[in-house]
């Protein structure tokens, strides 16, 4: 046989009862036992402490930005506007029936927007106006 397959350490990892692995390393045409000696398993985490660390920090600037955002939408003025229910024909007489009172912040009511339903009362309309559309002062006949 040859100096490898002769000594028994070729190819085969023995495990000492104290701990120690004789681990065959080759010297030229010999084959050497050494004790390597393990420690005790490691934690690895999957997921490293910094990228946690950052994505927590992302998370809590995105949710600080959207609460600035929906606090200073929610700070501003409303304004209630009217706003039809059904489709209203052109040359009809408007009645409560056809609208509907919306309130809406102050920054989206466009001049000329009707917020007095009051302005409705004896009003035909000049033009055929859609459910949800805002009623505004060009939409009625003289």
């Amino acid at each position: 046989m040859s100096g490898e397959g002769s000594r028994g350490f070729a190819g085969i990892l023995c495990i000492a009862p104290n701990g120690y692995d004789l681990a065959p390393h080759r010297r030229r045409t010999h084959v050497i036992p050494v004790a390597v000696k393990h420690g005790p398993p490691t934690y690895t985490p999957s997921v490293s402490p910094t990228r946690v660390l950052w994505a927590l920090a992302v998370v809590l600037a995105v949710a600080v930005v959207g609460m600035a955002y929906v606090g200073r939408r929610s700070d501003g003025e409303t304004s209630t506007v009217v706003v039809a229910k059904q489709l209203i024909p052109a040359g009809t007489l408007v009645k409560p029936r056809m609208y509907d009172l919306q309130a809406v912040p102050q920054d989206e009511v466009a001049a000329g927007t009707l917020i007095d339903p009051r302005v409705l009362a004896m009003q035909y309309v000049a033009h055929p106006i859609y459910p949800g559309e805002r009623f505004t002062t060009s939409d009625f006949s003289p």
